[in-house]
């Protein structure tokens, strides 16, 4: 049975972030439907530090390491592509990160499907979350690619190959999580589908107390 993992970036103090100007819409940036001249020129516009994933201040555009996409090729990993970035970082550039470009495709995204949990409130006296758990999407319009994007989203889900890559790496500042763990807040989910709300909160009234 394939097993998915959605990565994620994962902030760490003083991590450096740079400028996104350049990426007007950042989901096609991201799907590499916008064009750019490379190397793509950035500036940095918050911290110091060079971990292994640079972020790149829009939500889904994402620099990493080349040793990270050098290590992709060699296992002839599918479903991405990289645009090599010149960073600005106050006297010096930095030229040893790249852009992630997600070519692969899936569709069909779950909402109804996993498991509805009340998580209690994240301080005393706050509200409850209530989150479902699982992320699930349609495996027969996946394309087969190692990296992926689902349906119009940035999420960005990859096999268990490139996860094993990420570990064998050890990457500092990214986050794997298998898709059957990860959790969605539901009212998020919901956000406009009032039918799609009433169905978790009668998942969630039907649990066992």
């Amino acid at each position: 049975m394939q097993r998915f993992y959605q990565i994620t970036y994962a902030f760490l103090s003083g991590g450096l972030v740079v400028n996104s100007e350049f990426a007007t819409d950042p989901y096609k940036f991201m799907r590499g439907e916008q064009e750019v001249q490379t190397p793509v020129l950035v500036n940095r516009s918050g911290g110091h530090k060079l971990y292994d994933v640079i972020h790149g201040s829009a939500v889904g555009v994402l620099l990493f390491h080349n040793r990270f996409f050098k290590a992709l090729r060699a296992e002839r990993v599918t479903g991405f592509d990289s645009l090599p970035a010149s960073i600005m970082v106050r006297d010096k550039t930095v030229d040893d990160y790249s852009f992630l470009v997600v070519k692969g495709r899936a569709y069909g995204i779950d909402d109804y499907k996993g498991e509805v949990i009340d998580k209690g409130p994240i301080v005393p006296g706050g509200a409850s979350v209530v989150v479902k758990r699982g992320l699930y999407f349609d495996e027969g319009t996946w394309d087969g690619s190692d990296i992926f994007l689902l349906d119009e989203t940035l999420f960005i889900i990859v096999t268990e190959k490139v996860m094993n890559i990420i570990k064998n790496l050890a990457i500092t500042n990214l986050t794997c999580t298998d898709t059957e763990m990860v959790e969605s807040d539901i009212h998020h989910n919901a956000l406009d589908r009032p039918e799609l709300l009433q169905y978790y909160m009668g998942q969630l009234k039907s649990k066992p107390r």
